[in-house]
This record gives structure tokens, C-alpha cells and sequence, in this order.
């Protein structure tokens, strides 16, 4: 009994030291969000590389807590305002940064999340992408999703009929084409028969990225184009 005891103190005094060593392995990354000349109360603000969201409070503060060190981006953004990024290394107990949003009616930095593990900034892809919001979407001549994205570079339709029109990427179709909603696989027969249509409404679509190349293998099999 007494040696169990002693084994229980020793795992206790072990797990006291992982935790101690944990957090201070940690750090709390805080800042604020101004915009015309004001605090801005709301804005959600994300560290891409956590994929972890906050939303600023009372007098435009926001707080991460148990953020481990590294280097970090973080973009905040909200309607009416700019998005920003803003560089942060986190080395000790606590970090800091501010974002001054500019008032602009067209957001300027665009986030895709695509093959890569954590959502990135377009121009940090290491994969050709391409996305349409609703409202392009929507705009775009053709009836079916397929047709709406044929005006996109590297990104043809194969039709037959009105209805089941499927995307063509790089001359690449049918199964070599992956299709997603919502990140997960259709598993619909236009994938091996060019008589039947992709279950998608186009009509539903909020968005719609397009990813090309090699890279997009990550996403599985079935991704060559």
C-alpha cells in the first residue's frame, strides 16, 4: 500500500510539472480594433494558423488565451471596413498588436480555404484558386453551377443537354474532377456517366472555390485535375 502511494505521489508531482511546463509554454495574445478614429465593437478577428476566431469587445479589445509561441497572422475584418493582417510573433507570457481599419465598401483581402491544413490568404497558396462569391456567381451567364464557372481560367464545361453539365479543368473531367459541398464528396454517377446531372442548385451556392494543379491531390483521390 505505502508503495503505491509513493508511485501515485510521483505520477501526481509529474503531472503538476507537465502542467506548469504547459502553460508557460503559452502565452495570451490580445489587441484592439479601431476604425474611424473610434473602437469597433464586433469585428471578428482570426489567427490563421490556429484557426481560432474571437470577436472584439467593450472599447474594441480582443484576447486569445493558451496560444503557444510561433508566428502568427492575424486578419480582422468586418463590413463596411478593410480587412487587415497583421504579423505577430508570440515568444513570452503575453503579445500584442492593434489593427486602424480603413472604411472601404469591398473587402481587399480574401481568404480561401483550401487543401492546405489552416485557411490562407490567396496570395499564400501554393496551389492555383480561384472563388466566386454569391453575388458573381449569380451574375455569371449559364444555368447550371458547371456553366457559371466556366469563364474562370483553366476551366471549361462538358454538357450534355441543358441539365447535366459537369466542370472540365485543364481538359481534366468525370472522376478526375473532385467535386466538394460543404467538404464533403458528392458521390454522384455524372462522375462516371456524362448523362447524369451533379446534384448542386446553383441557386444555393454561397460559394464556390476552384482549386488547380498537383496540389489539389491533397484533397484526396480522385483530384488530378
Amino acid at each position: 500500500m505505502l508503495r503505491v502511494r509513493l508511485e501515485l505521489a510521483v505520477a501526481g508531482i509529474l503531472l503538476g510539472s507537465m502542467l506548469a511546463v504547459s502553460a508557460a509554454e503559452s502565452a495570451t495574445l490580445s489587441g484592439t480594433v479601431e476604425g474611424s478614429g473610434a473602437p469597433l465593437i464586433g469585428v471578428p478577428v482570426r489567427i490563421l494558423e490556429l484557426d481560432r476566431e474571437s470577436r472584439s469587445g467593450a472599447l474594441g479589445r480582443f484576447s486569445f488565451a493558451s496560444v503557444p509561441p510561433g508566428t502568427y497572422h492575424i486578419v480582422a475584418g468586418v463590413i463596411g471596413f478593410a480587412a487587415q493582417t497583421s504579423v505577430v510573433e508570440v515568444a513570452g507570457e503575453t503579445a500584442t498588436t492593434e489593427f486602424r481599419l480603413v472604411e472601404s465598401a469591398i473587402p481587399m483581402d480574401q481568404v480561401v480555404v483550401s487543401a492546405s491544413p489552416t485557411p490562407r490568404q490567396a496570395d499564400d497558396l501554393y496551389q492555383s484558386a480561384e472563388s466566386k462569391s454569391r453575388n458573381e456567381f449569380l451574375s455569371s451567364p449559364g444555368g447550371s453551377y458547371a456553366e457559371k464557372l466556366s469563364d474562370l481560367p483553366g476551366v471549361n464545361v462538358r454538357t450534355l443537354g441543358s441539365a447535366p453539365a459537369r466542370p472540365v479543368l485543364r481538359g481534366l473531367s468525370d472522376n478526375r474532377v473532385l467535386v466538394l459541398e460543404n467538404g464533403l464528396r458528392m458521390g454522384d454517377l455524372s462522375t462516371f456517366d456524362p448523362a447524369h446531372a451533379t446534384p448542386i442548385q446553383a441557386v444555393g451556392i454561397r460559394q464556390v472555390d476552384v482549386v488547380r494543379g498537383p496540389a489539389s491531390i491533397l484533397f484526396g483521390p480522385s483530384t488530378i485535375g
